[in-house]
């Protein structure tokens, strides 16, 4: 069976750009491009599959399309692509952290098309990974606080609106401050000690415990001594642990601030040709692309076959 993911993106361009151009003819391009007719199949079913159309969709000239294309590749050289990233809402918000795996880079698709098999894809494609790598790893040293939490309490953890439900929980709170005070400068060296650990129960309603002035529990009496007992032990046998985790992943997130300023740069740098060569589902006529390779052969005094040449597009230093 062909395997058209093992042949390099820009040939595979060039074989399914020929296929249009043709009239959807499989033998001269399979002998052009020196593959299996079968994988010439393979490559414009795939390329429609993405979208691609199998010819031009407007019923104009050629003149016509190449100055709608020539449009088209002004827009994506001069149109913002790239936004900035999202690292998430950095708190206990799973939702907002959900929110930013699904979309950690919002990146023009049509844009994203042109510069496939570029170096600054490449970019694009591992800042993206690190970003929820980053995700998942905060995301779990958030789930492992809670489940340490009900542990030592021996009670779930709700959410704050819940203050008034008197089924006895943990309220969100209590592990937002604990994971908070992880950051005080003056607990870097040794967990706060057992006088940081400041109870009472709201002056409103006294089935809720309160932390430091904050309420984190709902319950009675004795669900207030176990939360007590369970918080002390969980500062004195936990803290630590979590602390480094946390402070792992908080520098984790400063060093992706700094790879955003990276791949600023590398989008930046990116040279109009390459974005020229490359095509979109959007792009009008797209066989214009193989009239710019065939000026480029000839300015450069060769008629090499165009899976011979180097078609990686460069980037700008």
């Amino acid at each position: 069976m062909a395997r058209p993911k093992t042949i390099p993106w820009q040939k595979r361009v060039l074989v399914f750009l020929a296929h249009r151009q043709n009239g959807g003819k499989v033998y001269p391009i399979a002998r052009k491009y020196r593959v299996a007719r079968s994988t010439v199949n393979v490559i414009v079913n795939e390329f429609e599959e993405f979208g691609f159309s199998d010819g031009p969709r407007a019923r104009l000239s050629t003149d016509l399309l190449r100055q709608m294309q020539e449009q088209h590749l002004s827009r994506m050289v001069s149109h913002p692509a790239v936004g900035s990233w999202t690292l998430g809402p950095g708190t206990e918000n799973e939702t907002g952290r959900q929110d930013a795996f699904s979309n950690p880079l919002h990146i023009d698709e049509d844009f994203a098309w042109h510069i496939k098999g570029t170096s600054s894809e490449q970019v694009i494609l591992e800042a993206i990974e690190a970003v929820r790598d980053y995700l998942t790893r905060e995301s779990d040293a958030w789930r492992q606080l809670r489940s340490d939490l009900e542990e030592r309490c021996g009670l779930p953890e709700r959410g704050d609106d819940t203050i008034n439900d008197p089924e006895p929980h943990l309220l969100q709170a209590l592990r937002r401050q604990l994971r908070n005070v992880i950051f005080d400068r003056s607990f870097q060296g040794d967990p706060p000690p057992p006088g940081w650990l400041e109870w009472d129960t709201s002056p409103n309603n006294p089935t809720v415990l309160r932390l430091r002035r904050e309420s984190v529990a709902v319950g009675d009496s004795e669900t207030h001594r176990r939360v007590q007992q369970g918080i002390a032990e969980f500062v004195t046998n936990n803290f630590r642990d979590h602390q480094r985790r946390f402070i792992e992943i908080e520098r984790l997130r400063q060093d992706l601030g700094i790879m955003q300023g990276i791949l600023s740069r590398s989008l930046d740098a990116i040279d109009q040709e390459v974005i020229r060569r490359g095509i979109c589902p959007s792009c009008p006529y797209p066989e214009a692309m193989l009239d710019l390779d065939l000026t480029l052969r000839q300015h450069n005094g060769t008629l090499e076959e165009p899976d011979a040449l180097d078609l990686q597009g460069s980037v700008t230093e």
